[in-house]
């Protein structure tokens, strides 16, 4: 009889385990969401404020789609946000979290559905918010909702100001606050459309759900966060099987503009890049100089042909020094007859003629003696 009540008792325990587990929390929630969403917004604030990226137009665009339009939803940095009159004013979570496109869901003061969806802040919000206490969540985007004290986004209330601040501070500033500046921007666009590609491709892995594709929670219900499977965005079909994401379709268009911009920066080249300075027209100038004497053989080094050089004009102007200093020279033929040496006509018994053999000499010789002999 014991034994039949000890095993009772067992089966009560291990009962009771597990009503205690399904009324405590979950476990985490919407991680691999939250690290998806932060890439993207990291990599959006690095072009945003890029003092190296042209194309002022497109950045308004992509300033809306990552804090929204203040038509509809704008968010600051500070987790603050302020609602246009396009905007459900009173309208359920799950208004504000699912966006229309077709169809528009039309309620007090002509406000639609989706103004914190279209945003990526606003899906941000969606998707790391808690919900409803019942929803059981443990951590929610790796954020444990013990550390928001109680608070709650439920479906009957929206603006929780202290609630969203603490979700800024919690999971989305640690986004912003790791972006910087890069030299490289179209590196930094790639970033970016591979990490919106990312998002897009789990939001599709979560399937289609009533024409609805989700972000968060199973994609099985309403984003009325009453649930952990139902805290999420949620974003209308368009044709057969696309997405119509609005700030996804502004980060896209964002990224083709500037890139467009940049690339024409590269074909075109600045003017202070085509301007010759005199400090580059002396190198150029240099440059030239080595070259030429590096192509002779024989005087490679500029230093030794310029001595060579300084050599061979001295000797030029000792030349032309000595040469202004002595007369004209003699011409050979005249310095020959005036020599002091005897010539060989001064030689009485040398023919001057060798044809007359002497016989002028000796003609003289024979007249002379026959005037004495007379």
């Amino acid at each position: 009889m014991w034994r039949g009540n000890v095993v009772l008792t067992l089966v009560a325990l291990v009962l009771g385990m597990f009503a205690v587990l399904g009324n405590s929390d979950s476990g985490d929630g919407n991680v691999e969401e939250k690290e998806l969403l932060c890439k993207v917004l990291t990599a959006a604030e690095t072009i945003l404020n890029n003092k190296n990226a042209d194309g002022e137009l497109y950045k308004d665009e992509l300033q809306k789609a990552i804090y929204g339009d203040k038509f509809r939803a704008k968010f600051d940095r500070t987790g603050s946000v302020s609602v246009g009159g396009y905007c459900h004013t009173k309208s359920l979570r799950a208004q504000h979290c699912k966006y229309y496109t077709e169809g528009q869901r039309y309620f007090w003061g002509g406000g639609r559905d989706g103004c914190f969806s279209e945003s990526l802040v606003g899906t941000f919000f969606c998707a790391c918010t808690p919900g409803s206490p019942k929803s059981k969540v443990g951590d929610l985007c790796g954020v444990s909702t013990s550390e928001y004290q109680g608070g709650w986004w439920s479906s009957y209330s929206w603006k929780k100001t202290a609630l969203f601040q603490h979700v800024w501070d919690r999971v989305i500033q640690k986004c912003t606050n790791a972006s910087g500046n890069v030299a490289n921007i179209l590196a930094e666009l790639k970033t970016l459309k591979k990490s919106v590609d990312s998002v897009k491709e789990k939001i599709k892995r979560n399937g289609k759900n009533n024409n609805f594709y989700y972000l968060g929670g199973t994609g099985q219900a309403d984003c009325n966060a009453n649930n952990v499977n139902e805290i999420c965005a949620g974003y209308q079909g368009k044709g057969e099987g696309g997405l119509n994401i609005p700030w996804v379709n502004k980060i896209e268009n964002v990224i083709h503009e500037i890139k467009k911009v940049e690339k024409e920066k590269e074909r075109i080249p600045r003017a202070s890049d085509t301007a010759t300075s005199p400090q580059a027209e002396n190198n150029a100038a240099e440059a030239a100089r080595v070259e030429e004497n590096d192509a002779a053989p024989l005087l490679a080094d500029p230093i030794a042909s310029r001595n060579h050089e300084q050599i061979r004009e001295e000797e030029t102007e000792n030349q032309s020094a000595n040469k202004s200093s002595i007369p004209d020279e003699v011409p050979k033929s005249r310095v020959k007859r005036t020599t002091t040496n005897p010539s060989l006509t001064d030689i009485p018994h040398i023919a001057t003629n060798p044809n007359e053999g002497g016989s002028f000499l000796t003609r003289q010789k024979w007249l002379l003696f026959s005037i004495l002999s007379n």
